[in-house]
């Protein structure tokens, strides 16, 4: 009788330990289910330097991937796949390479070395939307799209670099260790020639909010102190549509293939 009182015991014990899954395990296991089917979202971006147009892009499990960003009152569109890549520019679908042409043809202006921005592989001095036409934006919108995970590799990178995660109603509270936060920030740094900046006490936190089982949204948020102000960039993505068919242009795809 004891022996069986023991073995029931040890066979609840067990079960215990089963159910229990980790939060770090349970967020792996929906990241993984998010990535494994189709899914649509958006973007929004705030703070100092952070690109406030929108984005919005739509996925499925081969790689197959549409980016959309808004610059001014245009959307430009891209369609990428397995390292290649179209845009739609100057009245047609393009290949990336072909666009990147046209678009670094589109920019010009004045030049101030003290305010340089990089565009891909490209620094324009001083340039700035105003001093960039209409099709010059498109090599912004390239340089920023090719440096961008899809939402669900993105997430699990969070995850791999998150030196805590709680499980707490319904959602997950990641907390990035320093490096991460500093690189998805894009915290500046002092520049040679320049004065000198301090940066102290970098901080980043992911909150992964799911519904019915389905990853619904994730929200960044980066502070720091640079010389002694805080400072905050934030993101925060909507998913959409999850496991409900993408379509994307023929004609992109041609270009794919």
């Amino acid at each position: 009788m004891k022996s069986f009182f023991f073995f029931c015991a040890a066979i609840l014990c067990a079960s215990n330990l089963l159910a229990a899954v980790e939060p770090r395990d349970e967020l792996a296991n929906a990241i993984r289910a998010l990535g494994d089917k189709s899914y649509r979202w958006d973007t929004q971006g705030k703070g100092p330097n952070v690109p406030e147009n929108p984005l919005e892009g739509k996925t499925d499990p081969t790689g197959l991937t549409e980016w959309s960003v808004k610059v001014g009152k245009r959307w430009w569109i891209m369609v990428v796949r397995d390292g290649r890549g179209a845009m739609y520019i100057d009245g047609k679908w393009r290949t990336l390479d072909e666009a990147w042409r046209i678009a670094i043809a589109g920019i010009s202006g004045p030049s101030d070395p003290k305010v340089p921005q990089r565009v891909g592989n490209l620094i324009i001095t001083g340039a700035s939307m105003s001093h960039i036409d209409e099709t010059g934006q498109a090599a912004y919108v390239i340089a920023r799209v090719l440096k961008l995970r899809r939402p669900a590799a993105q997430i699990d990178w969070y995850l791999a670099n998150a030196v805590s995660v709680e499980a707490k109603g319904g959602a997950f509270l990641l907390t990035l260790d320093e490096p991460a936060a500093k690189m998805i920030g894009e915290i500046p740094s002092s520049v040679p020639g320049y004065k000198p900046i301090r940066i102290e006490n970098t901080q980043g936190t992911v909150r992964i909010s799911l519904a019915d089982g389905v990853i619904s949204n994730c929200a960044v948020a980066v502070s720091w102190k640079q010389d002694g102000e805080l400072r905050t960039r934030t993101w925060d993505t909507r998913f959409k549509k999850v496991g409900a068919r993408i379509e994307v242009s023929p004609e992109a795809l041609q270009l794919l293939n």
